[in-house]
């Protein structure tokens, strides 16, 4: 399982990503389990200014298919 730092946490506009993986894809899940938003991981710095102040998954898709995910809060 690779480790995967989130900073900072809460995060306010910006999630980093900090890992030694491959990541493809990325999707936000909310603390009800629904789908926020579902992309491509283009940069380790992901904008989540337009989300509600709340927890929130960050589910990350390598290339070699495995997933992790990563809790956060919004503040």
């Amino acid at each position: 399982m690779a480790i995967v730092k989130i900073f900072p946490n809460p995060v306010q506009d910006y999630v980093n990503i900090e890992s030694e993986k491959n990541f493809i894809a990325y999707e936000i899940i909310d603390g009800s389990g629904k789908s926020i938003l579902n992309k491509d991981f283009k940069s380790p710095k992901i904008d989540i200014s337009n989300l509600k102040t709340g927890v929130y998954f960050i589910k990350l898709k390598s290339l070699s298919n495995e997933t992790n995910v990563v809790k956060f809060i919004k503040k």
